[in-house]
């Protein structure tokens, strides 16, 4: 016991600290405290007054715009996600407000933050938010699970290429590979194991075909329940100072934000004549039902009508808009030379590209014919939709005012009942849109020859459109290309 007690004891046993601040290495023992003095008792009387809470070290810092808590650094400054997203959303729409008190000195802090969307813009500028890091096509927030309101999960991984996996050549899509089209100029699939279309060269292909486009309408169905930043709610968009045919504009902008210009696009040497594309389908289906998610009353259609309105107009409008965008790239050489665009990152020289007939019956009569019929549709759209968009070289109002009417003129024929009238009113609104736009921001009083034209384009294409639709039906009555008879679900004719 005693010899334990002097090894307790021994000061050698113990680290030596250093305390180099305070000054006390050659302390031996702990100093003497001596009593606190005896200080006379007062009362206290609270006060109306309230004290400021001091802030801990480990407590969450403060939006700099409202004063909220924050959730991080969004576009250089401390905030929360509403007042981050407020600020992309003026920045991606280009929404102008006015002050409500007219005096620039609006109290946004708290929950007062939304009285004034002015003051609360100017302020997010002057704590130094910047439109550096906008991000144009950010997903929505991801929340901690794994799956959405609608039960998909959110890291489903589907078989579609986006645009910049198409650029970069992945290997869903060798770079320089075929293109296979779904009997438009204007589409065409990955070429992949699971987008082969024709049943007599592939067994188990209309099997296939058929859950494939199951997972379309699907994930379709999913989007049309999907909260995005990018898409506000109607009676949100209502309170901007915006009209119907600007919110079209402002969306048409985001759906070609993607867009490769004259010297960046790849051409393609190899395309195939008869595949159904649903690489290209899912994934431009999808765009396309964000665009026409601007439409005011669209978000109040059940889950059906926005699916039936979607497999309706789909086809037809993809193909004027990349019609108008071959023009918009490749100017006069979209019709001397035949370059027209497939997507965002591919485009087709249609002078020296080799198209694949893609037939059972592989004999030159049939492949010829084939490859005629091809080149023929193709000429129809140059001559009749790119020559005529070509002169007028159209804005990007205009352009989606030319889009928006082409969509109302097809759908509005072959809606539900109840729909005839709320497509007769949009028809209205962004014509008288557009009048505002001629008079108003352009200063174009007399401009009846222009939309005269412009209507010319939409019927063109139309006509167009139901040609190959009625063709398309003939074919697969009568197989005459033995060819797998193809879902209807989209009209992709």
């Amino acid at each position: 016991m005693d010899a334990s007690r002097n090894i307790y004891s021994d000061p050698n046993m113990y680290p030596r600290y250093e305390y180099a601040h305070f000054d006390i290495n050659n302390y031996e023992r702990s100093p003497t405290l001596e009593p606190p003095p005896n200080y006379p008792t007062t009362s206290f009387e609270p006060t109306g007054q309230s004290l400021p809470e001091i802030e801990s070290i480990g407590s969450k810092q403060k939006c700099r715009v409202c004063n909220l808590e924050s959730h991080g650094m969004h576009f250089g400054v401390q905030s929360c996600r509403p007042c981050a997203a407020f600020f992309r959303r003026i920045v991606v729409l280009d929404l102008k407000y006015t002050c409500v008190s007219n005096t620039q000195k609006c109290n946004v802090e708290g929950r007062g933050r939304n009285v004034c969307r002015d003051c609360r813009y100017k302020k997010c500028l002057a704590v130094g938010m910047t439109t550096d890091n906008v991000q144009y096509n950010r997903d929505s927030h991801n929340n901690k699970n794994s799956t959405g309101s609608s039960g998909r999960p959110k890291n489903n991984k589907r078989n579609v290429m986006s645009d910049e996996e198409e650029a970069a050549g992945s290997s869903t899509v060798k770079s320089g590979g075929p293109i296979r089209l779904d009997e438009s100029f204007l589409g065409y699939s990955d070429g992949s194991s699971t987008t082969r279309g024709n049943s007599q060269l592939d067994e188990g292909s209309e099997e296939r075909d058929s859950e494939e486009m199951d997972k379309i309408i699907s994930d379709l169905k999913y989007l049309f329940v999907e909260v995005g930043i990018l898409y506000i709610p109607p009676k949100m968009i209502t309170q901007c100072s915006i009209n119907q045919l600007q919110r079209l504009t402002h969306a048409l902008v985001l759906y070609r934000q993607n867009q490769q210009s004259a010297n960046q696009i790849k051409f393609r040497d190899t395309i195939n004549a008869f595949t159904d594309g649903k690489a290209y389908l899912q994934r431009r289906s999808e765009k396309f039902s964000k665009w026409v998610k601007s439409v005011d009353f669209f978000d109040n259609l059940s889950e059906q009508q926005k699916i039936d309105t979607v497999k309706l107009s789909f086809t037809i409008f993809d193909r004027l808009e990349r019609a108008q965008m071959s023009v918009k790239i490749f100017g006069e050489s979209c019709i001397t030379e035949k370059k027209t665009t497939l997507s965002s990152y591919c485009a087709v020289d249609w002078r020296t590209v080799t198209i694949n007939p893609e037939t059972a019956v592989n004999t030159e009569l049939a492949n010829n014919y084939i490859i005629t019929e091809f080149h023929a549709h193709i000429n129809s759209i140059i001559n009749d939709v790119c020559q005529p968009l070509f002169e007028l070289q159209l804005s990007d109002t205009e352009t989606a005012f030319l889009l928006m009417f082409l969509f109302i003129m097809e759908v509005g024929e072959k809606v539900f009942h109840e729909l005839v009238e709320k497509f007769d009113d949009l028809r209205e609104i962004v014509t008288s849109d557009l009048h505002h736009y001629y008079t108003k921001q352009i200063g174009v009083e007399v401009y009846a020859n222009r939309l005269l034209k412009i209507m010319n384009v939409v019927n063109a294409m139309k006509k167009i459109h139901a040609e190959r639709v009625r063709k398309s039906e003939l074919i697969r009555i009568f197989n005459i290309y033995k060819v797998s008879e193809k879902r209807t679900d989209f009209n992709c004719s």
